[in-house]
């Protein structure tokens, strides 16, 4: 069986036969002979599906075979490497092996090494058969391998043959020849861009090829007229030599294409091109392939190959082609038409306008960086711009200047005559900042903005069938244009906005001026489709100028920015019936209202007619953004005096858009405006409120759940998007819902009533996955506990009880968000903590505080919970917090501030726990102790659990020199926390009255390893409070005077191990308790 009918046969609709054809295949995997067969079958087989898979699957066997190397097989010998490669019959190459083949091609397994003989010869033929392929299609993944070859070799060392066969074949006069060798140049000068490769190669490649290649493409432009039958030919190879000159200026310009007269010829087969393929474009006379516009390369450059713009050459001849006719409806011809304008963007922006910038930069790095394109920046700027930027002129004045609703021209032609508006705008804009192109383009200024910036802002067909249907994409591409910085649209507002904060005391009065004389003749026709979308355009101008904020604030703007929405917005409200026209307005005014004011004779009608808009439209769009609008003005007291009456009515209205596609953050951002403004007259409708975005957000994790069903049942892909644009809307809601219960806090009823709405939404989030909303979720619950200092059973029972559920199923998901709530449940809910509660708590708390994956705030909120349990809980019936104090000590992340706090506890059940694990390392623990860097309230736990320690008389657990030790420790900090005495050498004089003060210092862990990590954060307020609570003095006096009652004898050692100013702090804390 041949080759080809295994391939044909791994095809099959039959399995049976597919899965014997694969494996038959597979066994021949494992020589490397195979690869001949390969190269054999794809250069004559005339089945298109069989050449397919034979290239495939031999792309994917020189991906995976050829960097293997073998030290049996010598260079010049080895295996297969001598046989005959023109025998293409399977039953040659069929050998054991396991690999299988699809129909996207497969992968050979196994030691298949190829040695130097047959790298060569693989070489050799992989070149031949590029040229004798009989489908085109094959040519992408033969080209992948020789691409995949020159980067996995020294080049050209490894293939000394590739340049000249390349060479070889640029003389051919066959056009098939000529095109593989441009295909194989494009693939040497990409594996430079990629690869660190000596660059002197590179540049010799180009000094050898390039000045052969521009030669190539003018004469094929040239020949246009005359070789019509093969204009698709012509086009492919066209395009592969611009994609050899992008891959050969990539990373760098070579010198040789800084030379001038390279770059005369580059630039004027860039500009044939544009003018060839798209004089459809204009309503101009256009120029013939033979004549089309050039660079002369005699003295300053010329438009048209004479003396200039008005030269013979530019008369079209009868002889020559009908320009642009039909080339844009060629896919080749549409790359050629796109790179053309890019390449010359390229050398404009990137080696020119950059390095002529960077001249005058105080970062000699970046002068230094660009300093070897100053020559050539200098060239192009002052020779080849200028009639470049003449030539797009020329252009734009050629295009209408509106373009029909109604598309006549492919989708593709359309782009591509977009993509082509949009890098001629982008070239104008870089022409701001070069003050001799400024000129030329002042001069055509009016021009440009009525025929390239107008048109491409006013909105197509898509556009309207987009704002209707696809409202949610509409407001997503207006909202987030840094999405959508490659279209046209967007180019086209970039440059209204560079134009007036670069030029603005030239340009603004003449923009302005554009403006004004659109809306002065449209603004009578507001029936007419047509007029509104010229209407709507002029708005975005207005609205780009805004984005320019220091043109925005100039005196033109301020002065007269008032009349102009009485004179010019106002009246679309009540003369148009295009609602695109309202949005479009309330948009404008959001755009000024934050740099300018307004005064109340706007303000009124402006607020009636986004009231009207709310209360009257079913456009989704415009009544989003008269909500957006009227959050922009809630700055202005006399709009939230006249508000606040119908604010009920507005929030009403405003919800029912939580029930459209388009819940966005700004609209969130209005809800929690609205509510923190008018939280006072919004407190009876606060509770439908909440439930109202209660129900939305479990709509909403409904519908995320439905759909990650459904894509389980049928196994499909997920639908990210869909996915993160829900999650998103929960999100705002959430935000929402915090912001309106944080504005009723001191309404303490009305939020109670609101708990049960809460509670009844924690379970539905944490099951739902999206980890983004549990902080969110767990913000809610302790906004409502804090708001009622308590927490009820019902929420022990709901909420907690989910905290923990979710905690068993998705532990390091939900630990930070659970962590932080349990906190306040345990501060406000003691009355509900029960045995089994506790124990819940604390396996949520070991887990955070031993699992190495929990980040070290979690860690820290877990550590300061347990301390706060140890403090300040006390014992009850139910449970003892005092059982607890083994379970922490023997915890591998345990912290200091956690031995410590059981050690306030019970000092005796501490040490004697765990089989006196803690007395078994006290030595290394009072040493960390006594070295820590120990601030503000947490003296009070440090010297209470010292005093604990030091009331125990028991040397078998705490030798007497490490409690010496302790109580110096106690009034070493007593002294930090109180006012320095006066020193004085007769002790006598010293003041018995003494005031003692706790210094507030920021809270930090006690650190003694790393102290400059310190984190230096407030307590969480339920720790603070139980350590305000800590009368320390008092815990002092009656510790030592306990001890002096028991053990006289120990006091006295504990007192004389003290210096003379020790002594003194605890004489004047026995004299003063209180």
């Amino acid at each position: 069986m041949s080759l080809v009918e295994v391939f044909a046969n791994t095809l099959s609709a039959d399995q049976g036969v597919r899965q014997v054809a694969e494996q038959q295949l597979a066994e021949a995997g494992k020589d490397p002979g195979l690869v001949f067969a390969l190269l054999d079958v794809i250069g004559s087989t005339g089945d298109l599906s069989v050449c397919m898979s034979a290239s495939l699957y031999l792309k994917n066997y020189i991906f995976e075979c050829w960097n293997r190397r073998s030290n049996n097989i010598e260079a010049g010998t080895g295996g297969s490497g001598s046989r005959n490669s023109q025998d293409s019959s399977f039953s040659d190459h069929a050998n054991a092996g396991g690999t299988s083949i699809e129909k996207h091609g497969g992968v050979a397994s196994g030691p298949v090494v190829l040695s130097v003989d047959q790298r060569n010869l693989f070489r050799e033929k992989l070149l031949n058969t590029l040229v004798v392929v009989p489908h085109h299609a094959a040519l992408t993944p033969l080209v992948a391998a020789l691409q995949f070859i020159i980067t996995s070799e020294p080049f050209p060392q490894a293939w000394p043959g590739l340049l000249p066969f390349v060479s070889q074949l640029l003389d051919s006069s066959s056009p098939k020849e000529v095109y593989i060798a441009v295909l194989c140049l494009v693939e040497v000068l990409r594996s430079y861009r990629w690869h660190d490769k000596a660059s002197e190669n590179r540049d010799q490649i180009i000094e050898a090829f390039l000045p052969k290649l521009v030669e190539l493409g003018m004469s094929l432009i040239q020949g246009i007229p005359e070789n019509q039958a093969n204009l698709e030919t012509t086009g492919e190879i066209i395009w592969r030599i611009l994609k050899v000159y992008k891959q050969a200026t990539a990373s760098n310009l070579s010198p040789l294409l800084q030379n001038r007269n390279q770059l005369e010829r580059w630039l004027n087969l860039f500009i044939s091109v544009i003018t060839v393929v798209g004089d459809e474009d204009t309503s101009g006379s256009g120029e013939s392939a033979a004549g089309a516009s050039s660079v002369s390369s005699s003295g300053s450059p010329t438009v048209g190959g004479g003396s200039g713009p008005n030269s013979a050459s530019h008369s079209r001849s009868s002889s020559s082609v009908s320009i642009g006719q039909g080339l844009l409806e060629l896919a080749a011809w549409r790359k050629c038409y796109k790179w053309s304008f890019t390449l010359v963007n390229l050398l404009f922006v990137r080696y020119s306008v950059i390095p002529e910038l960077t001249k005058r930069s105080p970062n000699q790095d970046l002068v230094q960086e660009h300093a070897i394109y100053h020559e050539f920046s200098q060239l192009f700027i002052t020779s080849f711009a200028p009639e470049v930027c003449k030539m797009y002129i020329d252009r734009v004045r050629g295009l209408p200047r509106t373009v029909s609703l109604k598309q006549t021209a492919s989708p593709e032609v359309a782009l591509a005559r977009s993509r082509a508006q949009r890098l001629i705008i982008l070239f104008f804009v870089n022409c701001l900042q070069i003050e001799s192109l400024w000129t030329i383009v002042l001069s055509e200024l009016d021009m440009i903005l009525n025929k390239i910036i107008f048109s491409n802002l006013r909105m197509k067909e898509r556009d309207l069938y987009s704002y209707q249907y696809e409202p949610d994409q509409f407001f997503y591409e207006q909202e987030d244009q840094q999405e959508f910085l490659f279209s046209t649209k967007v180019t086209a507002g970039t440059f209204v906005q560079a134009l007036v904060a670069r030029r603005a005391s030239v340009a603004l009065p003449g923009v302005l001026m554009t403006v004004n004389n659109i809306l002065e003749i449209q603004l009578n026709n507001l029936t007419d489709l047509e007029c509104c979308l010229d209407v709507d355009a002029a708005l975005q101008i207005m609205i780009s100028i805004a984005e320019a904020p220091p043109t925005a604030r100039s005196p033109i703007i301020l002065n007269q920015m008032g009349k102009f929405i009485n004179n010019y917005i106002l009246p679309i409200f009540h003369k148009s019936n295009q609602l695109f026209l309202y949005s479009r307005s309330f948009q404008l005014i959001v755009t000024y209202a934050s740099i300018i004011g307004f005064g109340e004779d706007v303000l009124k009608p402006i607020c009636e007619n986004i009231l009207k808009c709310l209360d009257s439209t079913d456009d989704v769009l415009t009544k989003i953004n008269a909500a957006i609008a009227l959050e922009a003005l809630l700055k202005y007291d006399f709009v939230v005096q006249t508000q606040s009456p119908t604010i009920q009515h507005t929030m009403e209205k405003i919800l029912e858009l939580y029930d459209t596609d388009v819940v966005s953050e700004k609209l969130a951002n209005v809800m929690e405006v609205l509510v923190s403004t008018f939280s006072r007259e919004l407190i009876p409708f606060a509770v439908k409120l909440c439930r109202h975005l209660s129900s939305q957000l479990l709509r909403i994790l409904d519908e995320l759940r439905e759909n990650q069903e459904e894509t389980q049942a049928r196994g499909g892909q997920i639908d990210y998007e869909f996915l993160d644009e829900k999650a998103d809307n929960a999100q705002h809601i959430l935000g929402t819902l915090s912001t309106l219960l944080n504005s009723f806090q001191d309404y303490g009823q009305e939020v109670s009533g609101l708990e049960e709405t809460i509670a009844n939404m924690v379970k539905p989030v944490l099951d739902s996955g999206e980890v983004d909303l549990y902080p969110e979720m767990a913000e809610l619950v302790d906004i409502i506990i804090l708001t009622n200092r308590s927490v009820s059973e019902g929420l022990w029972n709901s909420v907690f009880n989910s905290f923990y559920e979710a905690f068993q199923t998705q532990p390091e998901a939900s630990i930070e968000a659970i962590i932080l709530s349990t906190t306040n449940f345990v501060a406000y809910g003691g009355a509900g903590i029960t045995k089994e509660r506790l124990e819940k708590i604390f396996q949520m708390i070991h887990y955070a505080v031993n699992e190495p994956q929990v980040e070290l705030h979690v860690k820290k909120n877990a550590s300061q919970l347990i301390e706060f349990i140890l403090i300040a809980i006390p014992d009850s019936a139910a449970y003892s917090i005092t059982d607890l104090i083994p379970f922490v000590i023997q915890m591998p992340g345990r912290s200091l501030n956690m031995i410590v706090a059981c050690l306030y506890r019970d000092a005796l059940r501490s040490l004697t726990a765990n089989n006196n694990s803690l007395v078994n390392m006290f030595d290394e623990l009072l040493s960390e102790w006594t070295r820590a860097t120990i601030y503000g309230r947490e003296l009070k736990v440090n010297i209470g659990a010292a005093l604990q320690v030091v009331s125990l008389r028991d040397d078998n657990l705490v030798s007497l020199e490490q409690r010496i030790a302790l109580f110096q420790f106690i009034i070493n900090k007593v002294e930090l926390v109180r006012p320095p005495l006066t020193t004085s050498t007769n002790s006598a004089e010293q003041p018995t009255q003494n005031t003692f003060e706790f210094v507030t210092e920021p809270y930090s862990f006690a650190r003694v390893e790393d102290e400059s990590s310190q984190i230096e954060e407030e307590l969480p307020p339920s720790l603070d409070a139980a350590i305000d609570s800590i009368d320390i003095r008092t815990m002092y006096t009656k510790i030592v005077n306990e001890l002096a009652t028991s053990g006289p004898e120990y006091t006295q050692t504990l007192v004389q191990s003290l210096s003379p100013h020790q002594r003194e702090i605890h004489t004047s804390l026995l004299q003063n308790p209180h």
